[in-house]
């Protein structure tokens, strides 16, 4: 696990390249080694990568093997981690049903680490349905666990998802409190790719405030990391929100 471990802090650090190098050596070895509790994580994390980097297929099916292995070795703690990105590809690929029939079940086992990623994931996809009351409770729920379990990196997810809703909803207020405070952590950490969507956060919450000035600005702090880190479906998301502020606006 030492090896999946280094590539999972080079992807928060921003350096994909080495990332990437650690974690399918990772898998690699996973594959020649014998199943164990920790055998599916190698292929959750770089499942992570690729879904950053926009293979979207290759993260899939990196999530999908790591469920199976969670399941062959009977890993409760793991398989809902697997079960959880699965539902992020959901999510993103505009299946938040989906995403919401595959995390319900778990909803009511909390005690166990991941849930802060979990509750994030399903809390956008509630908003994404368009209950924005349910995932605003359920984002909060988020935001309290991560703060209690001191989880950082999870926590700025939760506060984009909650920016998001709050944004949703037309609380400007509260959405740029939370987005200035996830921002300036991740700054911190450092967090590029965290920093890079916060970002984007901000510039859509100014284009539905009609400010294009502004969201020109953190749009494109947003799209200049994405680019740099090879984040291209997000690169290529934020330029057509750059192009079409309209249609973002709608949104």
């Amino acid at each position: 696990m030492h090896t999946a471990n280094l590539g999972l802090q080079h992807f928060y650090l921003g350096d994909w390249q080495e990332a990437q190098r650690y974690l399918e050596r990772a898998v690699q070895l996973e594959r020649s080694t014998q199943l164990s509790y920790f055998s599916s994580q190698p292929h959750t994390y770089l499942g992570m990568l690729y879904k950053a980097q926009g293979a979207w297929e290759d993260a899939s099916r990196c999530f999908s093997e790591a469920v199976a292995l969670a399941q062959e070795a009977d890993v409760r703690g793991q398989l809902p981690y697997a079960e959880c990105r699965l539902a992020e590809m959901d999510v993103l690929q505009g299946r938040p049903t989906e995403a919401i029939a595959r995390l319900q079940p778990r909803v009511s086992d909390m005690r166990w680490h991941y849930e802060v990623v979990l509750l994030s994931i399903l809390a956008e996809a509630h908003a994404d349905m368009g209950d924005w009351a349910k995932a605003e409770k359920i984002v909060d729920i988020a935001k309290t666990r991560a703060r209690l379990m001191h989880n950082r990196v999870d926590g700025l997810e939760a506060s984009r998802v909650r920016a998001k809703i709050l944004t949703l909803q037309g609380n400007r207020e509260e959405a740029t409190a939370t987005l200035e405070e996830a921002l300036s952590q991740a700054r911190s950490m450092p967090y590029p790719y965290a920093e890079a969507k916060l970002s984007c956060e901000y510039g859509m919450l100014h284009l539905r405030e009609k400010e294009p000035a502004r969201a020109r600005e953190r749009l494109g702090a947003g799209l200049e990391i994405f680019r740099q880190l090879g984040a291209k479906k997000d690169a290529e998301q934020t330029t057509r929100a750059l192009q079409e502020p309209g249609r973002a606006q709608g949104q």
